[in-house]
């Protein structure tokens, strides 16, 4: 909802969320950063004709900046997935990490001035009843705190960089996955990522060939959480 419907929504009696009241409660202990399943799986060859799928954004390179990554998410959980070949880059986010500390954001007096408001938008004076609003009504301060990425999942694979033919990665809308796929010396290597809320994880599947598992492969993890004037 824009910043300048909320007041009037507010006065309306609008039951759809105005205001976002968040605060930062960390949940280490539950917190799942990402659960990574090494398997196999067959694997067609990526250049090999696909039927086509509605609902998938397909590109042929992997990302080089955030706004290129593919997100997944649980509600709770969220990621972006680059797709990278010799590494792969997850940045990831939890609900609950917000800068800052808790706040309460009520405005005292603002039930008093309801009616008021009311009777302004019921006369047609929005412009009077939105700067009422905003002056006596809305939260203290109106914007809330920023949301902050917690940290990145950094997956580095040995052996992968020679040529690559055939790269593909795509989001497939309908089933909330995102899949990077590509060739390296006649194998074909596929990821795939999605977020779990029944078991609320974000979860990185790697597969290689038909039923194996690329040799000297390593994984690594790298978590960074870089918050200005937090806790």
């Amino acid at each position: 909802m824009a910043a300048s419907q909320a007041p009037i929504a507010a006065a309306l009696g609008h039951s759809g969320p105005v205001r976002r009241r968040r605060t930062w409660c960390p949940r280490a202990a539950t917190l799942v950063l990402a659960a990574v399943v090494v398997s196999g799986w067959p694997a067609s060859p990526v250049h090999a004709q696909r039927p086509a799928r509605p609902l998938v954004l397909r590109y042929d390179r992997p990302a080089t900046a955030w706004i290129e990554a593919l997100p997944v998410g649980n509600g709770r959980l969220g990621a972006m997935v680059f797709g990278g070949v010799t590494e792969e880059r997850i940045q990831f986010n939890e609900a609950t990490l917000w800068n800052g500390a808790p706040h309460a954001y009520d405005h005292p007096g603002a039930s008093a001035v309801l009616p008021q408001i009311r009777s302004l938008l019921f006369a047609g004076n929005q412009r009077s009843a939105d700067s009422l609003a905003s002056a006596a009504f809305m939260s203290v301060p109106l914007q809330q705190k920023a949301y902050q990425a917690f940290g990145d999942v950094h997956l580095r694979f040995l052996g992968l960089d020679t040529a690559v033919s055939g790269y593909d990665r795509d989001l497939d809308l309908a089933h909330a996955v995102a899949t990077t796929r590509f060739r390296v010396g006649g194998t074909t290597y596929t990821r795939r990522v999605f977020a779990s809320h029944p078991a609320g994880a974000l979860v990185v599947q790697l597969g290689a060939g038909l039923w194996a598992v690329p040799s000297g492969m390593r994984r690594g993890c790298s978590c960074a959480r870089r918050v200005a004037g937090s806790r």
